[in-house]
């Protein structure tokens, strides 16, 4: 019997003392754990922006829209263009970015019979519509006449020549009804209004 009540006491005693080992085990983590969890709420308290306090006041906000007066629009008819509709609003065809930059017009050849568009209010350009200046050359016009194209001319050296004012290609390329006025080829002829 005192050998069974040793081995109890044995059995006892080892059981007591892994709970003894595995409770210092769980006391030792446990620790560990809280140190680190304090250590880094520390750390992200000191590397955390630092947060602003304020009253809850309330206000009441109005807003408005901006009040937007002589705006000018322009109701796009059939055979209208970007250049066109810019000489007859700033008398320069040079507008015509503005136009359709202020209408987000990507595409300057794309606009459409019965579009409205909105006419900004900017600076004229340089003058591409009203009476040319004479003066400035020798073969200033006083008649209407016929021109055939050279080798190596373009509208603006045409213009130069019989108006003294490369500007007036504009005109030139209304009167011959040119789609794209930077292809002219030589041997054509151009009728050359005065």
């Amino acid at each position: 019997m005192v050998k069974k009540q040793s081995k109890e006491l044995i059995y006892k005693d080892i059981i007591a003392n892994v709970i003894r080992e595995k409770s210092l085990s769980l006391l030792l983590g446990t620790t560990i754990v809280i140190i680190g969890i304090i250590f880094l709420i520390f750390f992200l308290q000191k590397n955390s922006p630092s947060t602003i306090t304020t009253k809850n006041v309330s206000k009441k906000i109005t807003i408005t829209p901006p009040i937007l007066t002589n705006i000018n629009r322009y109701l796009v008819s059939e055979g209208d263009y970007l250049w066109k509709i810019a000489e007859e609003n700033y008398g320069s065809g040079f507008n015509a970015y503005d136009i359709a930059k202020a209408n987000n017009i990507n595409d300057p050849n794309f606009i459409y019979k019965g579009q409205t568009l909105i006419i900004p209010k900017v600076t004229p350009k340089i003058p591409t519509r009203g009476e040319i200046i004479e003066a400035k050359t020798e073969r200033v016009l006083k008649q209407d006449t016929n021109y055939t194209i050279q080798t190596g001319d373009y509208l603006w050296k045409i213009a130069s020549e019989f108006y003294g004012d490369g500007y007036g290609w504009v005109r030139i390329a209304k009167a011959n009804n040119l789609t794209d006025p930077n292809i002219i080829y030589s041997g054509n002829t151009l009728f050359i209004p005065r």
